[in-house]
Formats: structure tokens, C-alpha cells, sequence
């Protein structure tokens, strides 16, 4: 959650004066590339997906927070889904995780929290990116 975190953040250029200046989220200089971003393996497709559909966060006074037990609470009720008590801890873990990472990642200079290793690296991937910029 973390990565979606970081890709989806909207970094924050500070000047030396003080003025912030908003980039546009990282996804979008994928997008524009045309290079897939850099993912790790989605080790559960089913918790990943009740993540987004109960929302990564709630809408909170002071900007998003994190979901609450009662919010997740309502949200398997409301739908139907039956939670394990792991399954419950890791969603709330998980929103807190990619909360955390959306106000880390407001700095434009984080490096990404996962970077793909070995035999995870999407060479193709790399090849057009490196043709795209060599022309």
C-alpha cells in the first residue's frame, strides 16, 4: 500500500523562500512514459481490492485519516463481507500504512519505498524507458 501511497501523493516543491509549489502525482509521469510502474507482487488480490472499496482513508477535519475500526466495521456489514479478525488488523494496518506514506511522499525528493530486485525487474520495461530518453 505504501507504493500506491507514494505513486498517487502529490509532491511538494519548496523553494528556498518558502513557497510550495504542487507537482503532479508520479503516476502521471508513468502514464506520459508509458512505462508501468513499479509494483510489488500482490500477494492477495481479495484483501487489496476490499482495501480500495472501503477506502484507503476517511475524510477527516484536518485532511484524510486513517480508517477507523467502526468506519470497516460498517463497511463489512454494509456489504456483506465477513472479515477474520487478521484480515480485519491488516486493513486498518494497511490504512494507516498508506496514510503515512501520503504525507511522506508530499516530498518530492522520497525515494519510492519499493523498488523492484533481481528477477522482479521489468527489463523491457527499462529498455523502452532508457530508448524513450536516448532518442
Amino acid at each position: 500500500m505504501r507504493q500506491i501511497a507514494w505513486l498517487t501523493a502529490t509532491p511538494k516543491l519548496k523553494a528556498a523562500d518558502g513557497t510550495e509549489t504542487k507537482l503532479p502525482p508520479r503516476m502521471e509521469s508513468y502514464k506520459e512514459r508509458e512505462v508501468e510502474p513499479p509494483l510489488p507482487p500482490l500477494e492477495s488480490h481479495r484483501l487489496y481490492d476490499w482495501f480500495m472499496k472501503a477506502g484507503p482513508t476517511i475524510a477527516g477535519d484536518m485532511g484524510p485519516k486513517p480508517l477507523s475500526a467502526q468506519e470497516l466495521e460498517a463497511w463489512s456489514r454494509g456489504t456483506g463481507k465477513r472479515l477474520a479478525c487478521w484480515e480485519f488488523d491488516l486493513l486498518l494496518r494497511m490504512s494507516r500504512d498508506y496514510l503515512g506514506e501520503s504525507h511522506l511522499a508530499e516530498d518530492h525528493m522520497r525515494a519510492a519505498p519499493w523498488t523492484p530486485t533481481g528477477d522482479q525487474v521489468d527489463h523491457a520495461a527499462n529498455e523502452h524507458q532508457l530508448r524513450s530518453v536516448l532518442g
